[in-house]
């Protein structure tokens, strides 16, 4: 793989775009957002990584809960950094795919979690022994060596994989404030590490996957099928040992006809939400209630948690919605769910008189919409799912408040962010060229500078907009605007 390869997508402005406008969700700084859409400034790190003289700064350490109830320490790169990171991630990932093996289906472009799930469902074999192994603290303890060793697999001698090659040799982070020594091996939360787990194990794959009737590898996690899966299991132990990692006792389970893996819940006859994923939604939904005073106020916090879509367009209800394979499953769901609100209220786990407190009518009356009518309407047409989900969405997603609220930003970064805003319900990157801005009542002016990518084209591309009487138009197949928000 030669430099110019990495240099002609580095300066591509599609992977730079594209990374750009997945970073609304990931709480990135608008103004660094907005810093980078500048040509001028891009190409600085560009050039600074072309040179590889660009510098990684040390990442912060934080905490996340953990679903034993302990927590999991996770490295977090400054915004820029965070960046700069995923789109060399992206690049790198479309130069050296070809050195994750078929069987590691982790982190990879096309292949789902449901994908995954329905492979082992369809490849299940009473007759076999199935097992799921998990790699202790994977990302913490893969060697010094071991990364190096891949990273100059890479292309050693060109600029980015030297800024790469300095950042996973510095071993400086940030905790409390203050710069400390720290090996932090893969860096758990750095987009770029999830290329490097799925390579680094690439000769156990192969090995696991010749030998086993079903080898499927999710990061740390190992699913094995297989008449005699004692003995794969020591040779894995074996040559995990050589890259310095341990597979434990207690991190080796058996598994029946049904169980989890990858969060879903696996049988011959269905796939569900797996305890993992309900405990996830059971924390997330208490986080979202906490100081909720009214019925309906608690129930717009839950509804925005489930129906709001991330970069890749999937809300937390319509994951499991693609997953789920029955109207069941959902149906109970939704009670616990309803459940977990009325606990919030009561502080009791009567569930009896909770009901009574909070009957189902109080629920509709308050703005619930029934999971089991969602799900139905998901799996009948997606479209119509997608709007009926923003127009829950709508009084609270995107208000002229919020939009003016970044007025305090320079002018260029205003209208760039009031555009952005606008363009969460666009299906594509809101990174494309338009001619025509939006004529509204807080008058979002034209932005014609080229070093910023006009945003709204293909979608409202000289559309003329009337609201109406109706609660929202659709301009087109993929955005829709409401008029309340004006």
């Amino acid at each position: 793989m030669t430099t110019l390869n990495i240099e002609e997508l580095l300066y591509s402005n599609s992977i730079w775009e594209s990374v750009l406008g997945e970073m609304w969700v990931r709480k990135v700084e608008p103004e660094t957002v907005a810093r980078i859409t500048m040509l001028d400034y891009r190409y600085d790190i560009c050039n600074k990584l072309i040179t590889g003289s660009y510098k990684f700064n040390p990442p912060k350490l934080v905490h996340i809960p953990k679903d034993d109830g302990t927590l999991r320490d996770l490295l977090i790169l400054e915004d820029q950094d965070r960046i700069v990171m995923q789109v060399l991630y992206k690049i790198y990932y479309s130069l050296y795919k070809s050195n994750i093996h078929s069987s590691c289906m982790s982190y990879q472009t096309g292949v789902s979690v449901k994908d995954i799930a329905v492979q082992i469902r369809n490849g299940l074999k009473s007759e076999l022994q199935r097992y799921k192994l998990d790699i202790s603290k994977y990302f913490d303890s893969v060697p010094q060596d071991v990364i190096n060793r891949e990273l100059n697999n890479m292309d050693p001698t060109s600029g980015p994989t030297v800024s790469l090659y300095n950042f996973y040799n510095d071993n400086r982070i940030i905790v409390h404030g203050k710069e400390v020594e720290h090996f932090k091996s893969l860096c758990q939360g750095c987009s770029f590490s999830a290329l490097l787990a799925n390579v680094i194990l690439y000769d156990i794959d192969e090995y696991l996957s010749a030998h086993a009737d079903m080898y499927i590898r999710y990061s740390d996690d190992m699913y094995i099928q297989d008449a005699n899966v004692n003995a794969l299991i020591v040779k894995a132990k074996e040559m995990l040992a050589h890259k310095g990692l341990i597979l434990k006792d207690s991190k080796v389970q058996q598994l029946a006809t049904s169980f989890d893996f990858v969060g879903v819940h696996i049988s011959p006859t269905r796939l569900s939400i797996g305890k993992k994923g309900l405990r996830n939604i059971c924390n997330n939904i208490k986080q979202k209630l906490k100081n909720k005073t009214s019925l309906e106020r608690a129930i717009r916090a839950v509804q925005s948690y489930l129906l709001s879509s991330d970069t890749n367009g999937y809300s937390a209800l319509s994951y499991w919605f693609n997953i789920c394979t029955n109207v069941d499953d959902i149906i109970k769901l939704d009670r616990m769910i309803k459940d977990e609100i009325r606990y919030h209220f009561t502080n009791k786990h009567n569930i009896v008189h909770n009901i009574h407190q909070l009957p189902n009518q109080a629920f509709k009356e308050s703005g619930w919409v029934s999971l089991e009518y969602l799900y139905r309407l998901y799996k009948h047409d997606k479209n119509a799912y997608k709007a009926y989900s923003a127009y829950i969405l709508h009084k609270y997603m995107l208000t002229p408040s919020k939009i003016r609220s970044y007025m305090t930003i320079d002018k260029i970064s205003s209208d760039l962010l009031k555009f952005w805003e606008t363009a969460k319900y666009a299906k594509h990157s809101p990174f494309i060229t338009y001619e025509k801005p939006l004529d509204v009542d807080f008058n979002i002016s034209s932005y014609e500078s080229n070093t910023a990518r006009e945003y709204m084209c293909n979608i409202i591309k000289n559309a003329t907009i009337d609201f109406g009487e109706d609660k929202f138009i659709k301009v087109t197949d993929e955005l829709f605007l409401f008029k309340d928000w004006f």
